[in-house]
């Protein structure tokens, strides 16, 4: 299963009660989609990644970004700052991952 695959059934089962699961999933995949679906949730038929940070009690919630498309977008607007020079790819995934969350390379795309 793809990553984005995964995001997927992972939105299904959290929003489809009467079918959480696509026809013909298996019993493992089930489990695993239950499993990875804790950390996510379901807002405004957008999906949110759950991460706690050290030392506090409440959640952060990243955006799950699904389309590769607007993954690139989000790399170029973060990379090149208005009015600023360029940002190293570090400075670059630090401000992505403030605010989204998907799976895979973040920093190779051409």
């Amino acid at each position: 299963m793809s990553c984005e695959e995964s995001y997927l059934a992972i939105r299904r089962y959290l929003t489809d009660e009467r079918e959480p699961y696509a026809p013909g999933t298996h019993g493992n995949t089930k489990r695993k989609i239950r499993k990875a679906a804790a950390c996510y949730v379901v807002r405004n038929g957008t999906l949110y990644y759950q991460r706690r940070q050290k030392g506090l009690d409440e959640f952060t919630e990243l955006e799950v970004v699904l389309q590769a498309g607007r993954r690139k977008e989000l790399i170029v607007e973060s990379h090149i700052v208005a009015g600023e020079e360029h940002l190293n790819q570090h400075h670059t995934w630090e401000s992505i991952s403030q605010k989204y969350w998907w799976r895979g390379k973040i920093l190779f795309y051409s």
